[in-house]
């Protein structure tokens, strides 16, 4: 009998890493502090097989059949992790907006106190499972910046679709991570199903009686601005995003692949260079949208991703994005985005190799609202639409 242990090679957890806008400073930092948390636990499961691959195999072939039934499923740990990455995406935006902004966990006997940080609600949502946990709440209070050069009604719209968006952008960083390492574990699974359906699953909790959700008040306010989109409809965009994305085939392809053969690192797939392209679905104050991503990788120095985002019902509106991702030198790589929409935006980021196995991190970002990347991820004044992101962090290879 072959030793299935020995092709275990991917652990889902590579390396730790901490910048300064991961203390609930931005969407982009806890972002990646919820993907590195997945990772974590990741881990539990992937150590976990590591006797029973080897003494008792189809044993191993059940477990790892009921790990891809926890993900398809959402009902694991790591769901802890994205709910409160979903709740932060709702906060975020309200503090776009000048907003204060708490969090809070309902559970069947009572309801925790607010707290401030996407931390502090980690910790309410895990001391809460015991009890059992019923919704999870943001609270805006104080009233927003004077002013502001955006509409009234699109501030609801944008606050309460924050949620889903960010955690379609966890699934974003886990297709980006997957073609820049050019290899995935296959426990990307995880976090990527939780993000990829998000917007579908709402909606089913919703059509399931769930009252006054998001995607409810979503539609409500498209409705007032003469968009008419239905349940349906989103369900339906949501799911052939997910269909069109090769990065979901690669995913599933690989558990499949993990749960007969033990083979658990999945590799990228791409045709003379070409990415094969990832749909993510967003909703926008101009109305759903696709963003299509792909690239081009010249060497194994350089790659060319690129993007379009464009609406799918209201609006009609475009935005693109070119970008150069290249190591300069043996401890040097640099990534380069430009946004191109109504307005123009910039992303930089530099990462030095201090040491074998120490990455300093540093990166800005310049956005602006106008543009659909800013309104997920960037803030306005009462003067100007534009905004900056700066941070600076440290990875350690494990």
């Amino acid at each position: 009998m072959i030793c299935l242990a020995s092709l275990l090679l991917a652990k889902p957890l590579e390396d730790l890493r901490f910048d300064s806008m991961m203390m609930d400073g931005s969407t982009r930092g806890m972002t990646e502090m919820t993907l590195q948390l997945h990772d974590a636990t990741n881990m539990l499961y992937w150590s976990g097989l590591d006797d029973v691959d080897d003494r008792w195999w189809i044993l191993s072939r059940v477990y790892k059949g009921f790990l891809g039934g926890l993900a398809w499923t959402g009902y694991h740990v790591g769901r802890i992790y994205t709910v409160s990455l979903h709740e932060y995406g709702h906060g975020s935006r309200a503090m776009a907006f000048g907003y204060d902004v708490s969090y809070s966990v309902a559970y069947k006997d009572g309801k925790t106190d607010k707290v401030s940080s996407y931390y502090e609600l980690l910790r309410d949502m895990f001391k809460s499972i015991p009890r059992g946990i019923e919704v999870v709440y943001m609270h805006s209070s104080g009233s927003k910046k004077d002013n502001l050069p955006l509409r009234d009604e699109d501030i609801p719209l944008i606050k309460s679709a924050g949620g889903v968006n960010a955690e379609m952008q966890l699934a974003a960083a886990v297709e980006q991570r997957f073609y820049e390492r050019k290899r995935a574990s296959v426990y990307d699974v995880f976090p990527y199903l939780a993000g990829k359906k998000s917007i579908y699953n709402y909606i089913r909790a919703e059509e399931g009686g769930l009252e006054n959700g998001d995607m409810s008040r979503v539609i409500k306010k498209y409705e007032e601005k003469g968009i008419d989109v239905s349940f349906d409809e989103l369900k339906t965009y949501n799911t052939y995003a997910m269909l069109l994305s090769g990065s979901f085939w690669a995913l599933v392809n690989g558990w499949v692949d993990y749960v007969y053969t033990g083979e658990d690192e999945v590799r990228v797939k791409e045709y003379r260079g070409f990415q094969w392209p990832d749909v993510n679905m967003y909703l926008t104050r101009f109305g759903p949208t696709y963003h299509v991503q792909t690239g081009y990788r010249v060497n194994d120095k350089t790659r060319i991703p690129f993007a379009v985002e464009t609406t799918l019902k209201g609006e009609s509106k475009t935005d693109y994005s070119v970008g150069l991702h290249r190591r300069w030198l043996q401890t040097l790589y640099t990534k380069t985005e430009l946004r191109v929409g109504d307005q123009l935006g910039l992303s930089q980021e530099v990462q030095f190799n201090v040491s074998k196995r120490w990455t300093f991190e540093g990166g800005v970002q310049w956005m602006d609202f106008r543009n659909f990347y800013g309104e997920r991820q960037g803030s306005l004044s009462s003067t100007s639409y534009k905004s900056t992101e700066v941070w600076i962090g440290m990875r350690v290879d494990l």
